[in-house]
């Protein structure tokens, strides 16, 4: 789950509203301690026990329907509530301050409302049949919207054809020289291995390549990457990871495994560690 990078937002805030309720200690010292923000803590707590009660009495199928539903509302106001907790720490009376504060206590009371209608007795809870409806009359009023982008590639990406398919791959030869990279790094290559002829494969010759094709795939001056920082601090993700696997082993003639990036994060640390497997 660590690999993952990013979460959707409800699990986050069901997770937020199961604390709030069955384990509220951390958080009430966040508001109460941290923040100084007793007074909202108590009205977030009492409000998280009505909408839970609220619920119970709901549409729900089943307690643990209504558990779930109950702490997604409850996470939706719990994070309104550190907002106002903390910019109504940072009100020193200045007008931009109390705007902000006032601004916060609206959309605290706004998720709390909202909270308590979607728990009421009078709530509806969609079936499939009801949920797909829904999306009809959305499709109605929006309209038949093009999804695609102004040269968009609908070729077949090679990393996704059937091993049936694709070409059979011929086992690198140990004697052969590194092969040339495929654009658009093969004059950063090319440069890195005029600079370092005796050891083509060293790991200042690999932080070029990588920096090189990292900028080249993300749009971003090579000059300006940083190698003591991680990948991930420059957008790559789990698809640019293989793409660039694949480049590394077209260029140094040997296998990759993925999760070698993952396993040392840092570009500088990745090179090292490849370099040395290179060696061996």
């Amino acid at each position: 789950v660590t690999r993952i990078l990013e979460g959707p937002t409800e699990p986050l805030l069901m997770f937020l509203g199961s604390r709030i309720l069955n384990d509220a200690g951390d958080f009430e010292r966040l508001l109460t301690t941290d923040l100084g923000a007793a007074e909202i803590f108590r009205t977030l707590a009492t409000a998280a026990a009505d909408v839970a009660a609220r619920a119970e009495r709901g549409p729900f199928s089943g307690h643990a329907d209504a558990h779930r539903w109950a702490c997604l509302q409850i996470g939706q106001f719990a994070t309104e509530a550190v907002l106002l907790a903390v910019l109504t720490r940072a009100d020193d009376g200045s007008a931009g301050a109390t705007f902000r504060r006032q601004w916060a206590e609206r959309r605290f009371a706004s998720a709390l409302e909202t909270a308590r209608a979607h728990c009421g007795e009078h709530a509806v809870a969609l079936d499939a049949a009801g949920l797909d409806e829904l999306r009809d009359t959305y499709a109605a009023q929006i309209g038949d919207i093009e999804q695609t982008l102004a040269g968009e590639d609908h070729a077949l990406d090679p990393l996704l054809r059937s091993p049936a398919d694709a070409p059979p791959r011929a086992a690198p030869d140990p004697a052969a020289p590194p092969r040339t990279a495929p654009a658009p790094v093969a004059a950063a290559a090319a440069a890195a291995a005029a600079a370092h002829p005796a050891a083509t494969q060293s790991a200042l010759d690999i932080e070029r390549f990588v920096t090189a094709w990292v900028g080249a795939e993300l749009k971003i001056a090579p000059a300006t990457i940083d190698p003591q920082r991680s990948f991930f601090d420059y957008g790559v993700d789990s698809v640019t990871t293989v793409m660039l696997v694949v480049a590394l082993e077209e260029w140094l003639g040997r296998e990759i495994y993925p999760e070698m990036v993952y396993d040392f994060p840092v570009i500088r640390a990745f090179c090292t560690q490849l370099a040395a497997a290179s060696a061996h």
